[in-house]
């Protein structure tokens, strides 16, 4: 079930009528809901119509895929120039792009065809549904289509040192910005251009720097082989990485009365204020940014964000906002012996993951009128691991 192919025929097709749900609740906790011998009470079978089609039920969450289904279409180009600065050192540029046409919507290739536009001041949106006049459909229905574009664009730098007396190493520098417009159903089907973004799981920039450095011991002439065995031939080896923060998506939890139809689309974006949601802010664990209460917005003292018009959505978007940086140090130090009768080898080696034990952040509560607003309660990434390992080679 993984990739565009998978998601589009094989979930679409394990729903209704093929896979009919039936749900049987017993009166209380102790009681039984069917035995064995009877089973759970007969599901009436779907009656076929004469073009061989299955009418939808009412209230039933449909799954479909369109009548002409549309492959992924994508391109890739890139172009790089690198210029050897000695025998030894040499830089790279370069940059990568990709398009995607007929891509996917959300990550599921799922857009809910069936969502309710946007009409100001209306809570309860069943009736506006586009399926609702002429068959008085209600419930969702997931369009498992390959119908959203992506785009992403990226510079790449690099400096390559190949053995310099011992020494290697890789330094990698990228910015890249992958966006599109599978956001969320209503933003399809009624505003491409207010779910058109940032994809909230790549980051902006990134920088890595592999090294590898054997150890330069002297040679030892008329030392013992043990001792030699011992010093020699150490290998270090680190791998530093930093990149910026994945970027996140604000919206606004709590309405002031007469905001009515943001929430049942699921868009709640604020609007633009007049400063960084960051100043002021602690830029921490506590507070990554800062939010306000429903006070605030509505009489227009938040400062960062304000409160849209009750006949319109908010301008802010999606994915605007950056969480904290990420940064990892990892270490490893390997020992091989010299060979033993020129068949074995041994060698030992100790790596040490986060070996800093940095505590990298994760995003913060997006909801800024949440008493929370801005706080981090997790992290990305793992805790400091160390792992040792021998082996032999023979």
């Amino acid at each position: 079930d993984t990739g565009d192919g998978g998601n589009i025929f094989k979930v679409a097709n394990i729903s209704y009528p093929a896979v009919i749900q039936q749900s049987n609740t017993p009166t209380n906790s102790s009681q039984g809901i069917f035995n064995l011998a009877t089973g759970p009470t007969t599901i009436t079978a779907p009656t076929i119509n004469g073009q061989g089609e299955v009418p939808q039920p009412s209230g039933v969450t449909a799954i479909t895929r369109p009548v002409h289904e549309s492959l992924t279409v994508a391109y890739s180009y890139s172009a790089a120039i690198q210029r050897e600065i000695t025998n030894a050192i040499a830089i790279t540029a370069a940059y990568v792009g990709s398009s995607a046409r007929h891509a996917e919507n959300d990550g599921n290739n799922n857009v809910d065809i069936n969502q309710a536009p946007f009409i100001p001041g209306q809570n309860s949106q069943a009736t506006s549904k586009p399926f609702y006049a002429t068959f008085g459909m209600t419930q969702s229905i997931n369009d498992f289509c390959n119908c959203a574009v992506e785009q992403y664009n990226a510079f790449q730098a690099s400096v390559d040192v190949k053995n310099l007396h011992g020494y290697t190493a890789r330094g990698n520098y990228l910015y890249q910005r992958a966006y599109g417009d599978g956001t969320t159903s209503y933003t399809f089907l009624y505003d491409r251009a207010a779910g058109y973004g940032d994809n909230n799981s790549i980051y902006h920039q990134q920088v890595v720097v592999t090294q590898h450095y054997n150890l330069p011991f002297a040679k030892f002439g008329g030392s013992s082989h043990i001792l030699k065995n011992i010093i020699d031939k150490w290998d270090l080896t680190s791998v530093t990485m930093w990149h910026s923060g994945t970027p996140f998506t604000v919206g606004i939890g709590s309405w002031p009365s007469g905001y009515l139809g943001e929430n049942t689309v699921s868009v709640t974006f604020p609007d633009r204020g007049s400063v960084s949601p960051y100043q002021g802010a602690s830029h921490n664990r506590d507070q990554w940014y800062q939010g306000c209460t429903v006070a605030q917005l509505s009489a227009g003292t938040c400062g960062a964000f304000l409160l849209p018009s009750y006949t319109k959505l908010g301008n802010y978007g999606i994915n605007n906002l950056f969480g904290p940086q990420y940064v990892q140090q990892d270490v490893a130090v390997s020992k091989v012996f010299a060979k033993i009768a020129d068949r074995y080898s041994f060698v030992l080696r100790a790596q040490s993951f986060n070996v800093f034990n940095h505590a990298n952040l994760s995003t913060p509560n997006s909801t800024i009128t949440s008493s929370t607003a801005g706080q981090i309660t997790s992290t990305a990434g793992n805790m400091r691991r160390l792992q040792f390992s021998a082996h032999m080679n023979f």
